[in-house]
């Protein structure tokens, strides 16, 4: 019994610290954006998961395991 629930809490654990999620930590007064890819060579896009300079979200196309994350500062005319 002690062993199943371990492995419960652990891939439990594991899927939500592996759901590409890295655009919801986006700090305030920047925007994020995660960029999916269809494979690991990172070549075609297949979605975006978007954090603008005012908190709204913006999604297209779907997710995978093969992203890149990028943060920028917004600017004064974002504000």
């Amino acid at each position: 019994m002690r062993i199943t629930l371990a492995l419960v809490l652990a891939c439990a654990g594991y899927t939500f610290l592996s759901t590409p999620a890295q655009a919801s930590f986006c700090k305030p007064h920047h925007t994020c954006s995660t960029t999916y890819y269809s494979d690991a060579t990172r070549t075609e896009v297949i979605g975006r998961y978007t954090v603008d300079c005012h908190g709204t979200v913006h999604e297209t196309g779907t997710r995978s395991e093969y992203s890149t994350y990028n943060s920028y500062i917004c600017g004064p005319a974002a504000e």
